[in-house]
């Protein structure tokens, strides 16, 4: 097998078993900061400090990887898992909260590793179309971790029935050494990371990070993976305590979820038959278009079917506007400016995402938490769908 698909097929199962930490923990922190807390309100303290720590590593990690590589910098990822892995085991065993949260920052700051293998999916293959296939593959990859993570979650839950919740850290820790494993069959060279015509890319400017920075590309992928993160992650760490509180069990919430996981990323498979026929735009005008009926849909619909079509369609509503967004980031490659501009869409993205996940507490404190979080998904979106039609971006 050519090192090329070695190498797709290892990051493919990097973002997936990565993917499925994030779902493991999405199902998890809160309940589990809901039993070690001694105040309520700081039920979702361990789930924020998940996004601050991501927030806090994203930028870090781009630099690991323009400083060792792709290959070194993931693998250093997973430590970073493992050890967070333990500490939230050790948290659970000796009921200690404030441990549990720092776990979670620590789990945080691993899984933004994630947020990069859709750019070392674009420097495997030198073409532009090819990077755009190999890109929504590998996002796509994230199917495994939708699947995988609530599964795993609900397998270790009650493993050991004194300490709930202290199987699924040790499952966790497991999953981050298999995942150090395959990332060491990673092999991007220097020279497969540069475009090899730049025209594909940018205007000749390329290199004044001034005319990146207000280059349609760049304000328009940024504001579309930003956008689609944040909405998700508020409905996608809203919904665990809204079914909680309209007392569903752990198993439907994780049904939830689980069909939430796939249906951010079953799209991504099929983007790569539609990539030469659909611009970036419409692309990305769909994913809103999908948030808007995931977040209408929730007061349409009864019962457990309302949560799971909500949260499929919201779920398909992210997949479009990130992978839309994450194909204009992904024209800016050349080597001298790349890292800088990744990162700075992931610090961006992950920013707003750690405000929205702040919110949560905040909005879901309320008993009609979840028809605002619903409504203010909403009303973003509607006013990004008019800034899209109103600029009419040619992208």
């Amino acid at each position: 097998m050519k090192k090329e698909y070695i190498t797709l097929t290892a990051l493919f199962i990097g973002q997936g078993l990565t993917g499925s930490i994030i779902s493991l923990l999405t199902l998890t922190s809160t309940l589990a900061g809901n039993m070690l807390t001694p105040v309520s309100y700081f039920a979702t303290l361990p789930v924020t400090t998940t996004v601050l720590g991501s927030a806090l590593m994203v930028y870090y990690a781009s630099h690991l990887m323009k400083k060792y590589g792709r290959r070194t910098a993931f693998i250093i990822g997973s430590v970073i898992g493992l050890l967070g892995s333990i500490s939230a085991a050790i948290a659970i065993y000796y009921h200690l909260f404030s441990l549990f949260v720092f776990s979670t920052f620590i789990l945080g700051g691993a899984t933004v590793f994630n947020q990069y293998y859709r750019f070392a999916a674009a420097e495997v293959f030198p073409t532009e179309n090819q990077k755009k296939i190999s890109t929504s593959l590998i996002i796509g990859g994230g199917i495994l971790g939708g699947i995988l993570g609530p599964f795993l979650a609900i397998q270790g839950a009650y493993y050991f029935t004194q300490y709930i919740f202290l199987g699924t850290f040790f499952i966790s820790g497991f999953v981050f050494i298999i995942t150090l494993f395959t990332q060491c069959f990673i092999d991007i060279s220097d020279a497969e990371s540069a475009i090899t015509n730049p025209s594909d890319s940018c205007d000749s400017k390329l290199h004044n990070y001034h005319a990146i920075y207000t280059s349609n590309d760049f304000i328009v992928g940024t504001l579309s993976c930003t956008l689609a993160f944040a909405l998700m992650t508020l409905l996608m760490n809203s919904a665990p305590l809204a079914m909680y509180h309209a007392h569903f069990d752990l198993e439907e919430s994780a049904v939830v979820l689980q069909w939430h996981f796939f249906a951010m990323y079953a799209p991504a498979l099929v983007l790569p038959f539609i990539v030469k026929k659909v611009s970036n735009t419409n692309i990305i005008l769909f994913g809103a278009f999908c948030f808007f009926v995931g977040s209408v849909a929730i007061f349409l619909v009864d019962a457990l079917l309302a949560y799971m079509f909500s949260l499929a369609a919201v779920g398909i509503g992210w997949s479009f506007m990130f992978s839309g967004g994450t194909f204009l980031i992904n024209k800016i490659s050349l080597p001298a400016v790349k890292h800088k501009i990744q990162g700075l869409n992931s610090a961006i993205t992950y920013l707003f995402n750690l405000l929205a996940s702040l919110s949560v507490g905040v909005f879901m404190i309320n008993e009609k938490g979840w028809f605002i979080v619903n409504m203010v998904s909403v009303l973003l979106i509607v006013i990004f769908i008019v800034y899209m039609s109103r600029n009419k971006f040619k992208i």
